[in-house]
């Protein structure tokens, strides 16, 4: 029988959860994961020390569907360590609803994902 691998990398549990009086870690995928969650869930200036962190207040002023994407995908690039590949697709809701509706497809070392979405409001 063999052994599962050792995490190779390993950091703070996003959101933050408490468990047994100690920050929660992640490893490997989940963390990239969550990495990417906490990217596109921060806004500009929200991290005092990494104020070019997270994305635009101002993103969805920008109706054209292409260039959402674009922004989305180059502050996950510049934020997120370990990704190979990176697709995110999106457009705007049915209706005047304001909801933009988001798929991320991405690879860490290779391997493929699951996709994360997200229906992000104006």
């Amino acid at each position: 029988m063999t052994q599962p691998l050792a995490p190779s990398i390993r950091g703070i549990q996003y959101p933050l959860t408490v468990r047994d009086g100690n920050l929660a870690t992640s490893t490997d995928y989940d963390l990239v994961a969550q990495q990417i969650r906490s990217v596109i869930e921060t806004r500009f200036y929200e991290r005092v020390m990494r104020a070019s962190y997270g994305t635009d207040d101002f993103i969805f002023s920008i109706l054209d569907p292409g260039q959402i994407n674009s922004s989305i995908q180059q502050s996950i690039q510049q934020n997120v360590s370990g990704l190979t590949s990176l697709n995110v697709i999106g457009d705007w809701g049915q209706g005047d609803d304001g909801l933009y509706r988001v798929m991320i497809e991405y690879a860490v070392d290779g391997v493929p994902q699951p996709p994360i979405q997200y229906t992000l409001s104006n």
